[in-house]
């Protein structure tokens, strides 16, 4: 989840990235995104962005899949709005929500972000 920035600033120099860690458990929690688009994955994983973490790249071994625009967008925006930064509305917003699909049982619903 490292930006393009961070990882031309500080991974040749440090070697370091930031990564958010996944989950198969569905907490039904805002700030656990799905993960969605060609994952790589064997069972739906939700990113949780509750608790990045900055790891050597000598940690990292391979790539598991990605995600979907809307999903990387959506685990952004929740973390964004877990370490109060300022909100920033992109190409996949509507009325100030990142469009993400519904998990089943899940309702819209809940106020926009404030902004600042």
């Amino acid at each position: 989840m490292s930006s393009a920035g961070y990882l031309s600033a500080v991974t040749p120099r440090l070697g370091l990235v930031i990564v958010v860690p996944a989950t198969t458990v569905d907490h039904g929690w805002r700030h656990h995104v799905a993960m969605t688009g060609p994952t790589g994955l064997d069972r739906p994983s939700w990113a949780l962005t509750d608790q990045p973490h900055t790891v050597s790249i000598d940690r990292i071994s391979d790539v598991a899949g990605r995600v979907d625009d809307v999903a990387r967008q959506a685990i952004g925006q929740a973390l964004r709005r877990f370490l109060e930064l300022p909100y920033v509305c992109g190409p996949n917003c509507e009325n100030g929500r990142i469009r993400q699909p519904l998990r089943p049982g899940h309702v819209r619903g809940g106020e926009p972000p404030e902004r600042q």
